[in-house]
């Protein structure tokens, strides 16, 4: 089934997030990945680009989402969790 990937009114993280759902789908599933990030909220320094009407992740992403999180803006931690 093709699916619609909708980032409505996010943040650079929720983008990277439903960046990589859609990386993970085929090209022929992937109906769009509609992206309208808030400039508003610069939670990521290093945003995904966009090239050529696409979304791309980094092709030295790792673990992790490929975005750099500015932990400025978030704030002090509301809880710690420990494992």
């Amino acid at each position: 089934v093709p699916v619609r990937i909708e980032d409505y009114y996010g943040t650079g993280i929720l983008l990277a997030c439903v960046t990589h759902m859609g990386h993970t789908l085929p090209r022929n599933l992937n109906f769009g990945l509609y992206d309208f990030v808030s400039a508003d909220l610069p939670m990521v320094r290093s945003p995904l680009p966009v090239t050529n009407g696409e979304v791309r992740l980094p092709d030295d992403c790792g673990p992790g989402l490929g975005v750099e999180v500015n932990e400025e803006i978030l704030g002090a931690p509301v809880a710690e969790m420990a494992l």
